[in-house]
């Protein structure tokens, strides 16, 4: 479809706001829009490789002219490359049997990718290729220019996947950086050319942007900050050998991310540094073992004056300690933190939530100096002492196993539940030794996995509007508006609550001294199991009661009208009202004769000589009820009256003939 035709398109879609998003889509190709220069394993470096493919990625990228795409073939390529010009290197696919594999040279000992700037910083799209397999250094090296990576693979690669160092800035998307010597990803200053070669300007730190990739399975960690910022969501960094994300000289953001299954911690920051982590879940993060010996463990840990805010995210199975602020300052809000699970460290705190006052020796921080950090500028010093902050509101800290919620003066923000004690919560709206009942991690909705309380948690509808980031607006880790219900929820996941709607309309008249039975339900709110009550003060027609699941059931003794309210999850209510009628009376009492008896007609008061016959009709053993046979009594009654008569009315007649 052309260019003109598709504007002409979203236009009819959806106006401007389309047509500019349907041109930045077309922006690429346009900046992109020189020759294109072919590389394939068959190829020969002869020429401008536009009309016949080249030999190698170097040679094709000599060639290329700013704006130039770079296409290479598949198969694998056991080259480096060296980028200086605004390009755009394409492969045929990161994955399966037609891909395109750069393995770097094995003789020059190079990244297999390097970007970097002469006089102005080039602008680089690097897009389905396989990096992989390089034996002696990065897979992809930025070290100066803008860089997108994208639905590429850089991994096992004997360095990092991925290194940003200095005046750069990197955008990774929809791509895999798995199995790598060091790093997933490092952030790094650019080393200094000898040790006194102090820069005369303030170093410009790198940014990297990480999005719907996954970064796992690195020797060290998933992602490195040893300077500069970098943002991360809807990723996933998992099973990582030296912790998830690392920040240790800059910042991080991390949001809508999983941090599952890494080593040591999940999040951590050290002296000096910042992260901020949101609508995020970290897991399962497994202790270091030195020596056969568990040495730590943590989901996020904030060291050594570190500023660390947690908020929208789960806290969940992480060895030793959910959260941990070391001489640091982290405030943790509308979180979730469970399942801890005991460390068999001797003498360190464990739990839910710590705090911890002392200083971390130096020899530990120096071993968080992992390998392929030779580029770093920090440097390990005594940390100074400060007064340490953790600080929760409107959190769960709860069903920590074996170990405390809390351990350490933890400051309570307000609206906090835990499970024990331990956290001595006093501050308006938080509760001790309560029940979260919390489900298992699951997946709840939204793209990480979460704890969702069950119905009767204490947690449910426990902030109300204007405390604890409860406003107009706010949401929960899945993206869930709150409230649901009547207030705010405390911890990571607001309760979906649907109206309460009761059944039926309205309800039966019953009549007075006969059984009387009504159902009602309900639909909505935080589902079944429901329980009815009658509003304080309603009372039922006499003889008529309610269960708690919401039958009407009895025998009414008393006629009349009787209106009254039912609640169910209160405060839901609905109005009913019930008519007792009196029961039907019958005009002829009951027969008492038993059945099978005959029942004889009245006789007459008449002389015998007016009434020459008496008839007597009788009732037939038929089995039937005793309410039929008194009705077959009067009907035989009747019968025998109008025979009378009819005798007594013909024998007058003969009577008046006679006189």
């Amino acid at each position: 479809m052309s260019t003109r035709r598709m504007s002409a398109r979203l236009v009819a879609l959806g106006g401007i706001g389309a047509l500019a998003t349907g041109l930045a889509l077309f922006a690429p190709n346009a900046a992109a829009a020189g020759s294109i220069r072919l590389v394939s394993t068959s190829g020969e470096d002869t020429g401008s490789c536009v009309s016949s493919p080249c030999a190698t990625l170097q040679y094709a990228v000599d060639q290329a002219e700013p704006g130039d795409t770079v296409s290479v073939g598949l198969g694998t390529y056991a080259q480096s490359v060296h980028i200086f010009t605004s390009l755009t290197l394409i492969g045929a696919g990161a994955t399966g049997s037609g891909k395109t594999t750069i393995s770097g040279d094995t003789e020059s000992g190079a990244a297999s990718i390097e970007v970097d700037a002469i006089d102005t910083p080039p602008t680089v799209t690097i897009s389905d290729v396989d990096v992989s397999g390089n034996a002696d250094n990065d897979g992809i090296r930025v070290t100066g220019g803008n860089v997108t990576v994208k639905d590429s693979r850089a991994s096992d690669n004997d360095r990092n996947g991925i290194r940003v160092l200095g005046e750069s800035a990197v955008i990774v998307t929809g791509t895999s950086v798995t199995g790598n010597g060091a790093n997933g990803v490092l952030l790094a200053s650019p080393p200094r050319l000898t040790t006194t070669d102090a820069p005369a300007d303030a170093p410009v730190l790198p940014v990297a942007t990480i999005s719907n990739s996954s970064i796992d399975n690195n020797n060290d960690a998933g992602v490195l900050v040893d300077a500069g910022e970098a943002s991360i969501d809807h990723s996933t960094v998992s099973n990582n050998a030296f912790i998830g994300v690392a920040v240790d000289g800059g910042t991080a953001t991390i949001d809508t991310t999983t941090l599952d299954a890494n080593v040591g911690e999940g999040v951590a920051v050290d002296s000096g540094s910042g992260a901020t982590m949101t609508n995020s879940t970290v897991s399962n993060t497994a202790p270091f073992v030195d020596g056969g010996v568990d040495t730590l463990g943590t989901g996020v840990r904030a060291i050594a004056g570190a500023h660390v805010q947690v908020g929208n995210s789960t806290i969940f199975n992480n060895y030793g300690r959910g959260v941990l602020s070391e001489n640091a300052f982290l405030a943790v809000d509308n979180s979730t933190i469970s399942g801890t699970r005991p460390s068999t460290e001797d003498g360190i705190a464990q739990g839910g939530a710590v705090l911890l006052l002392p200083v971390e020796p130096a020899a530990i921080r120096q071993a968080r100096q992992a390998d392929g950090n030779a580029d770093s500028t920090s440097s390990v010093s005594p940390d100074a002492a400060v007064t340490p902050n953790l600080t929760l509101t409107g959190t769960i800290v709860a069903a920590n196993t074996t170990v405390a919620d809390c351990n350490g003066a933890v400051t309570d923000g307000g609206y906090n539940l835990a499970s024990d004690a331990s956290c001595s919560f006093s501050t308006t709206g938080s509760k001790n030794s309560g029940d979260a009942k919390l489900g298992p991690l699951a997946d709840n909705g939204g793209p990480t996995l979460t704890l969702k309380p069950a119905k009767g948690s204490d947690a449910i509808d426990a902030i109300p509007s204007g405390s604890a980031n409860c406003s107009s607006g706010a949401t929960d880790q899945r993206g869930v508006a709150r409230p649901q219900g009547t207030n705010c929820d405390i911890g990571a996941v607001e309760v979906e609550q649907t109206p309460v709607v009761i059944s039926p309309d309205s309800l039966p008249d019953g009549t007075a001294g006969t059984p009387y039975n009504a159902q009602l339900s309900a639909t909505g709110g935080l589902g079944a199991p429901y329980e009815f009550s009658l509003v304080s003060g309603d009372t039922l027609p006499p003889g008529l009661t309610l269960a708690s699941d919401g039958t009407i059931s009895g025998t009414p003794t008393t006629p009349g009208t009787f209106p009254f309210t039912v609640s169910v999850d209160d405060p839901t209510l609905k109005d009913y009202t019930i008519v007792i009628a009196a029961p039907a009376t019958s005009s002829v009492p009951p027969s008492s004769s038993a059945p099978g008896s005959t029942t004889p007609a009245p006789t007459s008061s008449l002389p015998s000589s007016a009434s020459p016959t008496t008839t007597t009709v009788p009732v037939a053993n038929t089995g039937a009820p005793v309410g039929q046979m008194t009705a077959l009594g009067t009907v035989a009654f009747l019968l025998g009256a109008l025979l009378l008569l009819g005798t007594v009315y013909s024998g007058r007649r003969r009577h008046r003939r006679t006189h």
